[in-house]
């Protein structure tokens, strides 16, 4: 910090005189640099905000979309699910017990827990089997699902629980709400015999919206609204979910009009926000019950950056205003105060002080030769104009030439200082171009595989469903085929596993820790104890170090190297696998050595490459990402990996784990 003695010392000395070149000077510098940095400040503002608005919108915009697209798929599938059970030969079949009917409710709610209820009641309205006997042997003919369901089926907006709210537990302390779904059943004579229903809980569009939002790229919280056709709240967040009864914005009446975008509007709060718009329009024969989507960020929040930019922008003007200011008065008395000094000593002798003398200053080297001039004038007015003369033709040259070298100088700095500039701004735009791409694509890979484990879950649960019930309907070839279809079901059911697995390595937070590595092979060979006893494998290790690393992906990563070893083996050998550690320097290198089949050495460089095999499934089962998913668990740790082998004599893999990882290693 400047002290006070600094002030004291060099503020006093400091005279502003308005009409003096040293003033002017800088002022007319501090002024243009306050004038460009105001000016640049609200344009910059102004253009920041606009982008920022713009790439919010959209962003909300479109992730309303994809919200709204899962809520009518969502329905879609529990639509369907009550329309597929209903045509059951237990339900169409008037002879069916109630226990076995209501083993079928309770397998189907096992299958989705969000189905609070689910129950079959007969053409009379009364229920006779339902999911916990809840509402067995009850009236519920004056029920709106069963009135409409007898006809055709039918699926209620959003409701508060009646019946079931007492019988119900509830464990948010917030009011039930249900979504009803009906269908009509019809024995196989065209014959109406009952109805079944089903309550689908309406924290079901909770983990919808937990879904949507947990991968969100946004670095501000998003709030997300359900509104339904007459503008009500369905779905709201938690702290704020009381204050809303209806909503009344040009959002929610434009997506009512079909449309998807996005705007700036002012809530029922006061406070504006950048909403993102959406209407759900039904999926398939699902036709949708008129819900609005909307998302939206408080515009304080999401503005913020353009507001610290124009703050950054003046705060920069202000201080190079002050510094131009202060240098340029400066400079000024650098040239004035010699110039000054002369002119007093010429006033002095002009007054008829012939003592006056001029002293030689260390000053600009054309101040002096000015002063040696004077000297000779005051001697002889001839040779003192001889002199001043060719003083001045000297000292205009040399201001000239050094005007020059100054000039070009500056152009050279200049051009390298805006190639520069240029090349740093292209780096940094590429690395956010890249970055941004990877995260889309690691968010992707995750909601993709995670996206397609419900449709294949019901692939497989529906084949097994018609294998049992039409086992008797099928020949022997369509036994076989049945048997193909959950056999590739239950490989892309392993596939999807096995992507996310390796999806969840870039996604979360997982802190390092210290790890025993003994530790870690003993779990391993525990849960492999049945490969290994069916096979007769030997394992042997000598004593493993204490790793900073992750525990749960040391286990993946070991479990994976062993049970390759194990599964390519020779057919006339029992599986051997050594495993043996070295300290080299700050690293761990480990080696894993089996006797299996080998791999020839053009496919050692493939064999960590995402769905690359070597053999097919009928020789040796897998998906092809193991290794891979073993080279991201050992590159996230800051190391690398690596095989040699013999065909016919065996394999080794290497990989090497730092002792102190950098707090840049950590798995996030």
């Amino acid at each position: 910090m400047i002290s006070r003695q600094f002030f004291r010392k060099t503020i006093p000395r400091v005279r502003l005189k308005p009409n003096s070149i040293r003033t002017q000077l800088g002022f007319a510098l501090g002024g243009i640099t306050f004038l460009l940095a105001f000016v640049s400040s609200a344009i910059m503002g102004q253009v920041v905000q606009r982008h920022i608005q713009e790439d919010n919108g959209q962003y909300l915009a479109e992730l309303a979309y994809q919200v709204a697209d899962k809520l009518d798929r969502g329905m879609f599938e529990r639509y369907r699910d009550i329309q597929i059970r209903s045509t059951r030969e237990e339900f169409i079949n008037p002879q069916t017990p109630a226990s076995r009917q209501r083993e079928v409710l309770e397998t189907l709610q096992k299958t989705y827990p969000d189905y609070a209820w689910i129950g079959f009641a007969d053409r009379s309205g009364i229920v006779r089997a339902s999911t916990d006997k809840l509402l067995e042997g009850e009236d519920i003919s004056q029920r709106p699902w069963f009135i409409h369901g007898q006809k055709r089926p039918f699926i209620s907006d959003v409701h508060e629980a009646r019946l079931l709210a007492k019988l119900i537990p509830n464990s948010t302390g917030e009011p039930l709400r249900f979504v009803d779904i009906a269908v009509p059943v019809v024995d196989n004579q065209g014959n109406h015999i009952g109805v079944l229903a089903a309550y689908l809980t309406w924290e079901w569009a909770r983990n919808v919206e937990n879904s949507s939002l947990r991968f969100s790229q946004s670095p501000f919280p998003i709030e997300m609204f359900v509104v339904s056709q007459e503008g009500k709240v369905l779905l709201a967040p938690r702290t704020i979910k009381e204050r809303f009864q209806k909503l009344e914005l040009a959002s929610v009446q434009a997506a009512h009009q079909g449309k998807i975008g996005h705007r700036v509007e002012t809530g029922s709060d006061g406070k504006t926000y950048v909403t993102g718009f959406a209407p759900t329009v039904g999926y398939r024969d699902y036709p949708g019950l008129g819900w609005v989507v909307l998302l939206r960020k408080n515009t304080e929040i999401a503005f913020a950056p353009a507001r610290k930019l124009q703050q950054q922008i003046l705060g920069w003007g202000f201080g190079f205003g002050l510094l131009l200011f202060w240098g340029g008065w400066l400079m000024a008395g650098r040239i004035t105060n010699p110039l000054q000094r002369l002119a007093e000593a010429a006033e002095q002798f002009r007054q008829g002080d012939r003592n006056v003398k001029i002293t030689q200053g260390s000053g600009q080297y054309e101040v002096n030769s000015l002063g040696q001039s004077l000297t000779s004038l005051f001697k002889t007015l001839s040779q003192q104009e001889q002199a001043l003369k060719t003083v001045n033709e000297s000292l205009e040259q040399r201001v000239q030439e050094r005007t020059r070298e100054l000039s070009q100088t500056n152009a050279t700095l200049q051009t390298e200082i805006s190639d520069r500039i240029a090349v740093e701004q292209k780096l940094k735009e590429l690395t956010t171009h890249l970055q941004r791409t990877n995260q889309e694509l690691e968010q992707f890979s995750f909601a993709a595989a995670h996206d397609l484990q419900e449709p294949l879950r019901m692939v497989v649960s529906y084949t097994q469903l018609l294998a049992q019930d039409y086992q008797h309907n099928f020949d022997e070839s369509a036994h076989e085929y049945m048997g193909y279809v959950v056999e590739g079901s239950k490989r892309m059911q392993q596939l999807i596993q096995d992507w996310l697995t390796y999806s969840r390595l870039g996604s979360g937070s997982q802190k390092l820790a210290p790890t025993d590595c003994n530790e870690v092979l003993r779990q391993v060979l525990e849960n492999l104890q049945e490969a290994i006893a069916a096979t007769n494998a030997t394992i042997t290790y000598n004593s493993l170090p204490t790793l900073i690393a992750n525990k749960n992906q040391l286990i993946q990563l070991f479990q994976n190297l062993i049970e390759n070893a194990i599964k390519f083996h020779r057919q006339d050998d029992f599986p051997q696998v050594s495993i043996n550690t070295e300290l080299k320097g700050d690293k761990w290198f480990f080696s894993l050595h089996d006797n299996g089949i080998g791999i020839k050495p053009q496919y050692l460089k493939r064999i960590f490459v995402l769905f690359k095999r070597l053999h097919t499934h009928k020789k040796f089962s897998g998906t092809g990402m193991g290794l891979a998913i073993c080279k991201k668990i050992v590159e996230r740790h800051g190391g690398r990996i690596w095989a040699e082998s013999q065909p016919g004599v065996g394999t080794t893999f290497y990989f090497t784990i730092p002792i102190n990882p950098e707090p840049s290693n950590e798995l996030s």
